[in-house]
């Protein structure tokens, strides 16, 4: 992603949030900018672009075909693929920023999982459950409860055991554009750096939590993948502070051989982690030339000691960049310093508990945050797959962004140490006649809703914050609940009606209940959804133009 200092992309919804590989459905794409923005568009991976409809002069939608959604998408590309950029023009200043637009698409690599209704909030599959936070109002629609973990982990442990050292909080509908991170919630450990503490009460714990890993983009949730045990990793790894020479790259580690791990360095400036793909190539006395070579993968000798899966005899010396802030290039001679692990406990105390006496297995839960509706069978499938993947025993395939490559999952990237039980204990579901769509897949209100197709879902979830009288909003709402209901049966002269229906309302509506500027970006919208479904909608040759793809220059 790049950013000029103007608006970009806050957060964005894509519904639905998996795509089918079969190229059985496109997509609504709604975009929240920071700022006030002139336009928003994607600059296709398939070539054009595509204009997305103002709805507001901070939320832009646009529907998308399955052929732009699906362009050039492989096996290898692991599930998510890549759309385009979405590019911000900034209202006052004109700047652009960039953000890469990736989708999750569900195909054949996807197993079925048996899904129930733990609660009226929350669904639950093998490895994740699915809690609905709805916004308080329109306005905080776009605004996930990033920022309060609290609430969602309270209302969790609620219906669920307290029997997780782990829980992963994975944010869409909306998602947010900032990076995962983990912070603990408690911790027993000497030697490590950090001191004792315990709030696992402020999350609904009773002492078993540890800590919590945030995913606010779903795409990038996969707990096999080198990212996600990188976030894990920080449970232990570096608080070192006291031991300036390690310490100065903490939270993760300085140019240095534990580097070269999953932990990675820090990046200067910051504390945001880098990868360090090189090797100390010695030459004499501290002098060494730096040589490329991909990171290992897996936890360093060094991270395993804290993290209390070996003794400190099992601790190789290493060596680390000294002084810091030499070039780190490739080919270049750098100077270092070795250091031994009885250096570090000198400063820091032994590791307690020791690596005899340390758990090495742990329970985690994961929790897909949705605030507008539950997610379907198929989407609640799509990331128990990715969450079942932190048990495997094997190397896998991996796509992080544009990043590919083989993933040492938790078991492997710990020599065989350490072993994660990600499966979720869901609680008694509730009878069989409670559960009827208002339960499994509430919307936004009116109350109780009722279940949409995830591309006319889109338009709904556009509506509910732009409408200001909810006799309105009610009404709109039923017409598009009743497009969907006669598209799924097949009767797609039934669906135009009521889309025309709708449409009409919208136009009548514009200048009161709506502004205009919504009504036009509402009106382009739907018969942009309603050319990718297939739905003969009057005019729609006219009026999709304005969301019809741009040709590249020839």
């Amino acid at each position: 992603m790049s950013a000029a200092g103007g608006a970009s992309v806050k957060s964005k919804a894509v519904y639905p949030a998996v795509i089918p590989g079969d190229g059985s459905s496109g997509a609504v794409l709604t975009v929240r900018t920071t700022a006030p923005a002139s336009s928003v568009l994607i600059e296709l991976a398939a070539g054009g672009t595509v204009p997305l409809a103002s709805i507001d002069v901070q939320t832009f939608s646009a529907a998308l075909s399955a052929d732009q959604l699906l362009f050039s998408y492989v096996a290898s590309d692991v599930n998510r693929n890549f759309v385009g950029g979405i590019k911000v023009t900034d209202a006052a200043t004109s700047e652009i920023s960039t953000f890469n637009f990736f989708v999750n698409v569900d195909d054949a690599t996807i197993p079925d999982v048996t899904v129930e209704s733990s609660a009226s909030d929350m669904r639950c599959g093998a490895h994740v459950m699915n809690l609905e936070v709805p916004a308080d109002d329109p306005a905080g629609l776009w605004d996930p409860p990033y920022d309060d973990i609290e609430g969602v982990l309270t209302r969790f442990y609620e219906v669920f055991g307290d029997v997780y050292e782990f829980v992963n909080v994975v944010f869409l509908h909306p998602d947010l554009m900032t990076n995962r991170d983990h912070f603990g919630t408690r911790n027993d450990v000497q030697g490590i750096g950090l001191p004792i503490f315990n709030n696992t009460a402020a999350y609904g714990s009773a002492g078993t939590l540890l800590g919590i890993t945030r995913f606010p983009v779903d795409n990038f949730f996969d707990l096999a993948e080198p990212g996600a045990l990188h976030e894990l990793g920080h449970e232990w790894i570096n608080f070192l502070t006291p031991f300036p020479i390690l310490g100065a790259g903490s939270p993760h580690w300085p140019a240095s051989e534990p580097a070269h791990g999953l932990m990675g360095m820090s990046i200067p400036g910051g504390v945001v982690g880098g990868l360090f793909p090189f090797k100390f190539v010695p030459i004499s006395g501290n002098s060494y030339t730096l040589t490329s070579e991909p990171p290992t993968g897996v936890f360093s000798p060094l991270d395993l000691y804290l993290m209390g899966f070996i003794p400190p005899h099992a601790v190789p010396s290493f060596v680390v960049l000294d002084p810091p802030g030499q070039a780190v290039i490739a080919g270049t001679t750098v100077t270092a310093t070795t250091v031994g692990i009885d250096q570090v406990i000198d400063t820091m105390g032994p590791r307690i508990p020791d690596s005899a006496a340390s758990s090495k297995h742990f329970r985690m839960a994961t929790i897909l945050v949705t605030r507008t509706g539950l997610l379907s069978d198929r989407e609640i499938a799509f990331f128990d797959y990715f969450a079942a993947r932190g048990e495997a025993v094997v190397p896998l395939p991996f796509a992080s962004g544009f990043l590919k490559g083989q993933a040492f999952p938790f078991p492997l990237a710990t020599q065989g140490l350490g072993s994660l039980d990600t499966s979720v204990s869901c609680p008694v579901p509730i009878p069989h006649d409670l559960r009827d769509e208002a339960a499994i897949c509430k919307l936004c209100p009116p109350d109780p809703c009722i279940a949409c197709n995830g591309l006319l879902h889109g338009i709904v979830l556009v509506v509910f914050p732009e409408v200001t009288t909810p006799a309105v909003r009610r009404s709109l709402n039923t017409k598009i609940v009743n497009a969907d209901q006669a598209y799924k049966r097949g009767q797609l002269t039934a669906a135009a009606n009521q889309l025309d229906a709708f449409l009409s309302e919208v136009h009548a509506q514009s200048g009161k209940a709506l502004t205009t500027q919504a009504a036009d970006g509402l009106g382009a919208l739907t018969m942009r959804a309603a050319e990718v479904l297939g739905i003969p909608l009057a005019g729609i040759r006219t009026a999709a133009s304005a969301q019809q793809v741009t040709s590249p220059p020839r």
